[in-house]
């Protein structure tokens, strides 16, 4: 599932304190002292406006083109105003404007990318499990990463400007009352109608909005179901079918954008229009009702096409945030599941983890050999389920012996492993690992596991490298050889040019399924591991191959305790403990029955 029922957005926006806790709590003490600087840099752009309204007063009298007897303000007729004094003044207006947009802009930059670099950070730490032993699927990471995050970085980078932007137009607002107060006050009147309307359209937005992530849902689970079931999809010929699926999610996601932005831009192109008509009764008002000097209208329009230029700008903004809304209430929900302590740890360089399993070897010196596994009487219910996908089940595997894991697809076998593996808890009965529950076991860094899955894990390098992956400091080739020995896999390895250096590409090309199967089986066996967990490791692979793997595992009897889960029966034919799932019959699940052979 790409979101969790409680990340899904509303149409209602959340309180002002729910955003300004979500965004303080992302941006990092960085981000909050540049959005302190971004506050600095408005009030000084607000204080540029200031000088220039005074300057034109002061330029316009000196250069002869108002009537002589034309006065500016008393506080102003003492300040001499030559040439060079003009060209400095120009000079500071200038260097002090490019410094309050650069604090402004940075600010609002700022701000995004370091809330983008704080939620990715711990998406990752999460999938890791850095937090959580929760599987989180790909389809949920991939939509954070590329959707949710983005946008709700993009949302802080409005809300920065947004504030930055008010705190501008309210000194301007503040000055220009100052300036002319009957001008400012029908100004004002007039923008707050049209500020009315503003809100009512940008509530239609917030609705619309909404609806996207909705869309980008099912476009996100429907790509990965289809790239999970391509062939099936082509033998069934239903490309038409998934095709179709496909463009309603993208056509009512790009309806729902389209009419969002529409609203939006045409309250941004109303600010200036309703600011010009202001602007035109402002003036006709003036000189017939007011008696405003010409000077001071003048220093007055200019303050009034700033503050309208703001307010709009400040709409844009508002509208901004409108669009991503649903993605900040998203990215907010999903930070509030992690505690601050994990938070901590997901944003530092290197965080925390559970140490390598080779490190593990080399950081103890005692060995405490392979585990019995217990699994007793365990039932667990999917979340959202009303019947148990297990229940009643036990086995008892005792120290170094191989425990075989069967059934068919669906009845529970990868549910069973998780609980294993203790990545999940049972609703009833328990699961231990040497005396001890199996998340206790697996979260202590001396203990040493290796794991082997349907689908070889390897990375682009050579073969010495993929063997070494996961491990830390150095190893010497002796050690990587005998692991390849104890996978079958050493006499091949050396008739390959350059052996050990044999460069391999990600997805294995240059090996067979079944050498780049018993790569990965090297890497597990490398570190000595007490327990061994093979998940459907033979399902690719060829009954040659599988039989070779069988020999292997027959050899480590006794050094650690094997777990084989698979569809099929093979190489469970020489284990000495057996649990067989079998399919529950519709519409409900009942007991799952089993073959549990000791000895």
């Amino acid at each position: 599932m790409l979101v969790t029922t409680d990340e899904v957005p509303g149409a209602r926006p959340p309180s002002a304190a729910r955003v300004l806790r979500g965004v303080g709590g992302l941006l990092g003490t960085g981000g909050k002292i540049w959005l302190a600087l971004g506050g600095v840099g408005s009030l000084l752009g607000g204080l540029v406006e200031l000088a220039i309204s005074v300057f034109l007063q002061l330029f316009l009298q000196s250069i002869g083109l108002l009537p002589a007897g034309l006065r500016t303000s008393e506080w102003l007729r003492g300040i001499p105003f030559s040439p060079p004094l003009i060209v400095v003044t120009l000079v500071l207006i200038a260097f002090s404007r490019a410094i309050s947009q650069f604090l402004v802009a940075q600010s609002a930059i700022h701000a995004l990318e370091a809330m983008n670099a704080r939620l990715r950070r711990l998406a990752v730490y999460e999938l890791l499990g850095g937090a959580t032993s929760r599987f989180v699927p790909a389809a949920t990471v991939h939509a954070r990463l590329s959707d949710v995050f983005p946008k709700a970085s993009l949302f802080v980078y409005y809300v920065s400007s947004l504030a930055t932007g008010v705190i501008q137009a309210l000194l301007v607002a503040t000055i220009m009352t100052i300036t002319a107060w009957r001008e400012s006050l029908l100004g004002l009147v007039g923008l707050a109608c049209v500020g009315v309307a503003v809100l009512q359209i940008n509530r239609r937005v917030r609705r619309i909005s909404a609806k996207i992530p909705e869309e980008q849902l099912h476009l996100t689970e429907g790509v990965e179901r289809v790239a999970r079931n391509l062939l099936l999809i082509r033998t069934l010929r239903t490309q038409r079918l998934e095709h179709a699926r496909f463009v309603s999610s993208i056509q009512q996601s790009a309806r729902h954008a389209i009419r969002a932005y529409m609203l939006s831009n045409a309250v941004i192109a109303m600010m200036p229009f309703a600011g010009l008509l202001l602007v035109t009764a402002i003036v006709a008002v003036s000189q017939r009702q007011m008696g405003t000097s010409s000077l001071t209208l003048i220093s007055f329009l200019y303050l009034f096409i700033r503050f309208v230029q703001a307010t709009a700008a400040n709409v844009s903004n508002l509208a901004g945030m409108n669009h991503n809304l649903p993605q900040f209430e998203q990215a907010v929900t999903f930070v509030d599941r992690f505690s601050v302590a994990d938070q901590q740890r997901a944003y530092t360089e290197r965080a925390l983890f559970t140490a390598s399993p080779l490190a593990a070897r080399r950081g103890s010196d005692v060995d405490s050999g392979p585990p019995r596994i217990e699994v007793r009487n365990v039932t667990f219910t999917h979340p959202g389920r009303e019947e148990p996908v297990l229940k009643a089940v036990s086995v008892d595997a005792p120290p170094g012996s191989l425990l075989s894991i069967t059934g068919p697809s669906g009845v529970g076998k990868s549910t069973l492993l998780a609980l294993l593996l203790g990545l999940a808890e049972p609703d009833a009965g328990e699961v231990r690992i040497g005396a001890r529950p199996a998340r206790d076991y697996f979260d202590d860094p001396r203990s040493r596991v290796g794991y082997v899955g349907a689908e070889p894990f390897l990375i682009a390098g050579s073969v010495r490298e993929n063997v070494l992956y996961g491990t830390e400091g150095a190893v010497d080739d002796r050690d990587v050889w005998a692991a390849l020995e104890k996978a079958r896999l050493s006499d091949a390895v050396r008739a390959l040019p350059g052996e050990l250096g044999y460069r391999i590409n990600e997805d294995g090309s240059g090996l067979s399924a079944g050498q780049k199967q018993r790569v990965c089986l090297a890497r597990a066996l490398l570190s000595t591991p007490e327990v061994l967990v093979l998940d459907e490791v033979s399902a690719n692979l060829d009954e040659a191959t599988e039989r070779e793997i069988a020999v292997t595992l027959q050899k480590l009897r006794g050094q650690c305790t094997v777990v084989i889960v698979s569809h099929r029966a093979a190489l469970g034919e020489f284990a000495d403990a057996r649990l067989h799932l079998e399919a529950q019959p519709p519409p409900a699940l009942a007991d799952a029955r089993l073959v549990a052979d000791v000895g």
